[in-house]
């Protein structure tokens, strides 16, 4: 993602995310901020903002839900 930019995910039902930082920042619904190299799990999550400052490259991963 390019500075300044932000991203709007729609998790669907019954799925998690995991999102991990490869490169800058990261935050997440305004809340958690991800530095390099930061992961996190997001369940029960219906939309994720991604917001960056620096720009960032980032691994998104779309899981089933455990159980």
């Amino acid at each position: 993602m390019e500075a300044g930019h932000e991203l709007t995910f729609t998790q669907p039902e019954g799925r998690n995310i995991f999102v991990f930082v490869i490169e800058g920042d990261l935050a997440l619904n305004g809340e958690a901020h991800l530095e390099r190299r930061d992961a996190a799990r997001i369940t029960e999550t219906p939309v994720l903002g991604l917001a960056t400052n620096k720009g960032s490259r980032l691994m998104l991963i779309d899981l089933p839900k455990e159980g």
